[in-house]
């Protein structure tokens, strides 16, 4: 439900939820339901319905859906696509044309790959940062009806919340995920773009070296405290993928 409609038919004004409650409510999700997590606000609302503008996933590539007995086939989109919560949520699939499904972090780029060219063997995804239920519920459909006949990929950015994100991805919605260009090299081959991070950014990073579940990326961590910076997708080379 969007915050304004909560907040109006519950609250009694559109905006008490936003100056009044928020905060609290964010507060109470942090310490006792989703604790240890490092959810952004607006992706902790989520998990527990609440947003404040409707979720979209933007695709490209070759998918067929099926929406209230209607045939969606994406492919001919040469742009791509983007879907609301509700198409996600009701959304069936039926008819995968790819090898492999690679998913990124930021729409620019996703943009900028469309615009390079992918190949036909590629379905294209960009979630925008951590996957919500309803997000969820569509890619474990999507992993359900592929199965073990592609290969699946993430490719995020090199900071504490990008790798958070695929490893939240791969254990909630495909276990077999692979890192893409979230790599030691390519780090070190695009370093001079990255951003200076603080001491406390740097402490959660060296953490990460300590959890099992981080060991793929135990590599470019090393690396990132070594130059002291983090690596915004955007940054990097879009070419050859």
């Amino acid at each position: 439900m969007l915050e304004r409609i909560f907040s109006k038919r519950y609250l009694g004004h559109s905006k008490i939820f936003e100056q009044q409650v928020r905060q609290r409510l964010v507060g109470i999700l942090h310490r006792y339901y989703l604790t240890g997590t490092e959810l952004e606000e607006e992706d902790l609302l989520a998990e527990v319905g609440l947003v404040r503008a409707t979720n979209e996933v933007n695709l490209y590539g070759p998918i067929k859906l099926e929406l209230r007995g209607e045939l969606l086939d994406l492919a001919p989109f040469r742009y791509g696509v983007s879907l609301g919560s509700e198409t996600l949520n009701e959304a069936q699939v039926i008819g995968v044309g790819c090898r492999r499904v690679l998913s990124v972090e930021n729409k620019a780029t996703f943009r900028e790959l469309i615009r390079q060219g992918m190949d036909g063997g590629t379905l294209l995804i960009c979630l925008g940062g951590f996957a919500g239920p309803i997000k969820r519920k569509f890619l474990n459909r999507l992993g359900a009806f592929s199965g073990d006949l592609v290969e699946y990929y993430h490719w995020g950015d090199l900071d504490y919340g990008g790798l958070q994100i695929f490893r939240h991805l791969q254990k909630n919605c495909w276990p077999r995920l692979q890192p893409l260009r979230m790599d030691e090299e390519t780090y070190v081959a695009f370093v001079k773009f990255g951003e200076v991070f603080s001491e406390r950014q740097g402490q959660k990073l060296r953490g990460l070296l300590e959890k099992g579940d981080f060991s793929c990326f135990h590599g470019v961590l090393k690396a990132m405290v070594e130059y002291g910076r983090t690596l915004e997708q955007e940054a990097v080379d879009v070419a050859g993928i």
